[in-house]
């Protein structure tokens, strides 16, 4: 008689493999036998693989992020985890790849400032340089609020706070990764005429597959699709406006005041 079918052990189905067991870990995965729901509380806990390496599925979670967003994400907010990197260390590691290389090209960037007073205009465009450059990384000081405003957007769907931080964290994690692969292009473009629609181009890109995402995500857990599709655009207009109000504000209050 194996142990877990030994009288008097609470024997239970894996959340990642469905194997039968009755430790902590999981004898087949390894994953823990204790994964719950994500709650502010337990978020940290209920994370493993917290530094993304190779060997611990980066590559598939990568592809997986691209390609199957909806159905990954929902995967791992519902147990299955053990094949995916923590999304705030894949989030942040993929935020300083960005912001490093960013940084480290020379961009020639053309930034609108007639009819601005010099110092004004001076300000204006190392304010522009900085949130190019750094726009990757500021995704990260949005989380706390677009994980608030897709809770209001998706509210009865069945997903709480720290979930939508978990599922945001990967979004942008994804929306990220297509930084990385629009460089190149930007790169080649930097200096001349097509650089600005390159960029245009690259931002509705991101948009586009956080919307579409996000979008899979839910539908997946509604028969409603058009509720569902309507709560989309409603949150990704909302993270639009966010995304051009906050910039404006903190231009006005740091670049400009102080």
């Amino acid at each position: 008689m194996s142990a877990t079918d030994a009288p008097g052990i609470d024997s239970r189905a894996c959340l990642n493999c469905d194997a039968s067991t009755a430790g902590l870990y999981c004898p087949r995965c390894g994953q823990r036998t204790d994964a719950e729901r994500f709650t502010v509380r337990n978020l940290w806990k209920q994370n493993p693989n917290a530094v993304p390496q190779a060997d611990h599925g980066l590559l598939r979670t990568l592809r997986d992020l691209l390609l199957r967003p909806g159905s990954m994400i929902n995967g791992y907010l519902d147990g299955r985890r053990v094949p995916y990197v923590n999304p705030f260390a894949l989030l942040s590691l993929l935020a300083g790849i960005s912001a490093f290389a960013y940084s480290s090209w020379p961009f020639e960037l053309v930034v609108a400032t007639d009819g601005m007073p010099a110092e004004r205009a001076a300000r204006f465009a190392a304010f522009s340089r900085h949130s190019f450059e750094f726009y990757s990384p500021s995704l990260l000081l949005y989380l706390p609020l677009t994980a608030g405003l897709t809770v209001a957007c998706f509210a009865g769907v069945g997903r709480g706070y720290a979930e939508h931080l978990v599922l945001n964290a990967y979004l942008m994690a994804g929306s990220t990764l297509l930084m990385l692969a629009l460089f190149p292009a930007l790169v080649v473009t930097s200096g001349g005429p097509d650089f600005a629609q390159t960029w245009r181009y690259g931002i509705l890109a991101l948009l586009g597959y956080q919307g579409v995402a996000l979008y899979r995500v839910f539908a997946a857990r509604s028969s409603r699709w058009w509720s569902i599709a309507l709560r989309t655009i409603l949150a990704m207009a909302l993270y639009v406006v966010m995304l051009t109000v906050i910039p404006v504000a903190f231009f006005e209050l740091v670049y400009v005041r102080l």
